[in-house]
C-alpha cells in the first residue's frame, strides 16, 4: 500500500515538473521540499560539505535525477550531473 502511494507521489511530481509554464513545472520551490527524500538531502548535504565530504547520488531514472536536481538548486548545493541526456 505504501509503495503504491510513493509511486503515485513520484508520478505526480513528474507531471508537475515537466508540464508547467516555466522550465521548473507548476510547483514552487517550497513544494518540491515536501518530499522526505528532499528534506533529508537538505539536512545531510550541507553538513557533509562542512566536513569536507563529497557525495555521489545515483538513480536508475533520469526523471528522479530531475527532481533531485531541482532540490539541489533550492537548497543551494553546487553539483555536476552526468547522464546520457546531457
Amino acid at each position: 500500500m505504501l509503495d503504491d502511494h510513493l509511486n503515485l507521489y513520484f508520478f505526480y511530481l513528474q507531471l508537475l515538473l515537466y508540464y508547467g509554464d516555466n522550465n521548473k513545472g507548476v510547483l514552487s520551490d517550497e513544494h518540491v521540499m515536501v518530499s522526505a527524500k528532499c528534506q533529508e538531502l537538505a539536512k545531510l548535504l550541507p553538513s557533509l560539505k562542512l566536513r569536507g565530504h563529497r557525495v555521489l547520488i545515483f538513480s536508475q531514472w533520469t526523471s528522479m535525477l530531475d527532481i533531485l536536481e531541482w532540490t539541489l538548486d533550492v537548497i543551494g548545493v553546487t553539483y555536476r550531473r552526468l547522464d546520457g541526456r546531457y
